[in-house]
């Protein structure tokens, strides 16, 4: 298996660590690896609901449309 370098790894790819590579990568960081356990998609409790805080985040994200549609 060829070695690769990532500028950042985040292990977790729950809301927290999502919400942490879309930061990265809308601010220009390119090498970001994003792992989880877990195979996809899967149930996550917490990732169910939006609080007022987090769809701030979800417009700064530019996400608002996606979830509105869902």
């Amino acid at each position: 298996m060829a070695k690769k370098e990532y500028d950042v790894v985040i292990v977790g790819a729950g809301p927290a660590g999502s919400s942490c590579a879309l930061f990265l990568a809308k601010n220009g960081v390119k090498d970001v690896l994003l792992v989880d356990k877990a195979k996809f998609p899967r149930d996550k409790i917490c990732g169910d609901a939006f609080s007022g805080k987090s769809m701030g985040i979800a417009r700064e994200l530019g996400m608002v449309p996606e979830i509105e549609g869902a």
